[in-house]
């Protein structure tokens, strides 16, 4: 059973890291073109920028308590 739990985890790991990096990938790919027409794409962008800082800010102080 751990080694099911184990396993869960790993794809888990693995399957969300190929989503994120798709998803800059996308969002890199598509900033010229998308960024100056859209005013959706720039809240979108802005609100994925926002999410990373938060997390990054949340994991170092949980790192740290």
């Amino acid at each position: 059973m751990e080694n099911l739990k184990l396993g869960l985890r790993i794809a888990s790991i693995v399957v969300g890291l190929i989503v994120y990096c798709y998803v800059w990938n996308y969002i890199i790919d598509n900033f010229n073109d998308s960024f100056e027409d859209s005013v959706l794409y720039q809240i979108v962008f802005m609100i994925w920028i926002v999410l990373h800082v938060v997390g990054i800010v949340t994991a170092v102080v949980w790192a740290w308590c």
